[in-house]
């Protein structure tokens, strides 16, 4: 009986540790970290290895392995939060298509940025997009990526966008930003 659930504790941290790779694999990572079948092969072997050893023994690498993934996945996460509020920021102004990241492509060494469409048509660059939309995917950028600094200047933010973009612009950069105070030389009064 105790056998029994030696064994179903280290069934469940093993499905502990698949889900985190699945969540470790959504990331743009090097490909020796995705759970691929050999891997997860090579772990049950260590494992029916140990446990013919000592089931104690066993359950403490599992605990240690699964205990790292979970700082990995924490990592990752916050790692590309930023990437994920910048891209919904920018995405927010695009009609009819969205930037994302392709996480497959990392294997191919293709462009992890694509642009797609609405109606399916998918993109390996973003040569496509108008100069508004290029002003706007660079001005988000910038300040997602100043967000240590105090203080932003901007000067006429408003070249090339469209009226409507101009009226939320301001909103979603400081949406990038924590505290930071963003001032703005403009001409435009919906700025």
């Amino acid at each position: 009986s105790e056998q029994v659930q030696e064994l179903e504790l280290a069934e469940n941290i093993l499905a502990e540790i698949k889900s985190l790779f699945e969540e470790i694999e959504y990331y743009p990572l090097q490909e020796e970290s995705i759970l691929n079948k050999e891997v997860y092969n090579r772990l049950l072997y260590t494992i029916e290895k140990f446990s013919n050893f000592k089931e104690d023994t066993s359950k403490k690498i599992l605990i240690t392995y699964r205990d790292a993934l979970e700082k990995i996945v924490k990592e990752q996460k916050q790692s590309f939060a930023s990437v994920k509020r910048y891209l919904k920021a920018v995405n927010y102004f695009l009609v009819n298509k969205n930037i994302d990241i392709d996480i497959q492509t990392q294997k191919t060494n293709k462009p992890l940025i694509k642009l797609s469409y609405n109606d399916g048509t998918l993109l390996p660059e973003l040569k496509t997009i108008s100069s508004g939309e290029r002003q706007i995917i660079t001005m988000i950028y910038a300040v997602t990526h100043m967000n240590q600094q105090n203080l932003v200047l901007i000067d006429e933010p408003e070249i090339s966008l469209h009226i409507d973009w101009q009226r939320m612009l301001i909103k979603k950069m400081s949406e990038q930003l924590s505290t930071q105070q963003i001032i703005v030389c403009t001409h435009s009064p919906a700025i």
